[in-house]
């Protein structure tokens, strides 16, 4: 125990030193962006995001570099990484609109209803560990309530106690439910984003094949399948077609 504190002992300052040093990297980054000085906001904000700080303000800021830069294509790409790590980032999602307004070929984020959208917001709102805490603490309760069941409702009328544990289940179930598609929304998200200026979209994996439309800068695509160098991609209006793998970058 002796040397374990030692040990915390010596890594704690260190770790808050690491702290610091990135927020006052962050505060001059904000600095020079309040100075219009986007160029050199931009590369502070690289630098903190090269030293693996997954953070959906730094995102949202890089974003905002480049678009002062006028680089609407990775503009609309960090602002969808900031979302991708906090869907609930509010400036994030408004300035995306924006962005999206901007590009060569016209394109809206989906629209939902107002109910679809109330349900989205919310669940968007409530963190993946939360909800995976909440699943923990509930099949806790799940056993204990059936333990209760088999030591102290022997025999007697078990109408409240399995009433009880329905409930639990249904919440557990929910709760499960929703840290996974959390889980599977951060690491298996395939959607992309075009960065190069203008892309020929072909019918197979390979400039031979038959061109079957041209994007810009900008558009947000969904990845279907990869091969040597190319990338079946999705459009927002269902139309597919191979471009090569330099001309986009992924969210993720």
């Amino acid at each position: 125990m002796r040397k374990l504190m030692i040990i915390f002992t010596l890594i704690l300052p260190l770790l808050v030193g690491a702290n610091s040093t990135i927020d006052t990297a962050f505060q001059r980054g904000v600095t020079a962006y309040e100075n219009q000085e986007y160029q050199e906001a931009l590369d502070i904000f690289l630098q903190i995001q090269e030293q693996g700080i997954t953070n959906a303000d730094v995102a949202y800021n890089i974003g905002n570099c480049y678009f002062r830069l006028q680089n609407i294509g990775l503009a609309i790409l960090y602002y969808k990484r900031a979302l991708r790590i906090n869907p609930a980032h509010g400036p994030a999602e408004k300035n995306l609109r924006y962005a999206m307004e901007l590009t060569v070929d016209k394109q809206h984020p989906a629209t939902e209803d107002a109910f679809s959208s109330t349900v989205s917001r919310s669940f968007n709102r409530i963190p993946a560990n939360a909800l995976a805490i909440a699943a923990l603490i509930l099949f806790a309760l799940i056993v204990i309530t059936l333990c209760a069941m088999i030591i102290f409702w022997r025999g007697r009328e078990k109408s409240l106690p399995t009433f009880i544990l329905t409930i639990i289940i249904v919440f557990w179930i929910i709760a499960l439910f929703g840290a996974n598609l959390k889980w599977r929304q951060f690491h298996h998200d395939p959607t992309a984003v075009i960065i190069a200026d203008t892309v020929m979209g072909y019918s197979g994996p390979n400039a031979e094949y038959t061109r079957v439309f041209t994007i810009h800068e900008g558009m947000i695509c969904q990845i279907e399948r990869q091969e040597e160098g190319w990338s079946l991609i999705k459009l927002s209006n269902g139309l597919g077609g191979w471009v090569e793998n330099t001309t986009f970058a992924k969210v993720r």
